[in-house]
């Protein structure tokens, strides 16, 4: 089916066509419905396009969710980056002044102090500033932190290196 004629007859697509989208845009961005390594940046990016772009498909993101799921490998691998990262993010960044709620999934909820500059408004304008996009929870009555995904390497190192500067009184 050509592209032209899955436009003109969207509903013609099946529940596995929708999905491949998802699944595409999945293996991009390393994060979708899934547990697992995923850069902070990509992961939040694709929870905000993902939500709104197929917000008419939520039977195609179970579906991809569920095909991940279902790779053994792929869960193995998943939980075992988390096992590596979980308990040195938090460590880390526990060491910063930051609370960290104890978790046991690919992300965590960082609780910032009060304090007139280091509030979790004042680190979310200065990490996007520096390309770390973590998840305001506010409107989850958690107005004083910030939820932190489970990251590659890279990214994992370099959120915890843009807290400390942050925190030491880094200006965004």
């Amino acid at each position: 089916m050509s592209l032209e004629k899955d436009r003109a007859k969207p509903e013609a697509k099946s529940a596995a066509n929708r999905a491949e989208p998802l699944k595409k845009t999945a293996a991009r961005n390393g994060a979708f419905a899934r547990p697992g390594p995923s850069p902070v940046t990509a992961a939040n990016m694709a929870n905000s396009s993902l939500s709104h772009s197929h917000a008419a498909a939520p039977g195609a993101a179970l579906a991809a969710g569920a095909a991940a799921m279902a790779d053994a490998a792929h869960v193995e691998a998943a939980a075992a980056h988390n096992a590596r990262w979980l308990p040195w993010l938090t460590k880390e960044i526990a060491a910063l002044g930051i609370g960290v709620t104890p978790s046991v999934g690919n992300f965590l909820l960082l609780r910032f102090p009060g304090t007139t500059g280091k509030t979790s408004a004042d680190a979310d304008r200065y990490l996007n500033a520096r390309g770390f996009v973590l998840r305001a929870v506010e409107a989850y009555g958690l107005p004083d932190c910030l939820r932190l995904t489970v990251g590659v390497e890279e990214a994992n190192r370099g959120v915890v290196a843009a807290l400390a500067a942050f925190m030491a009184g880094g200006q965004s």
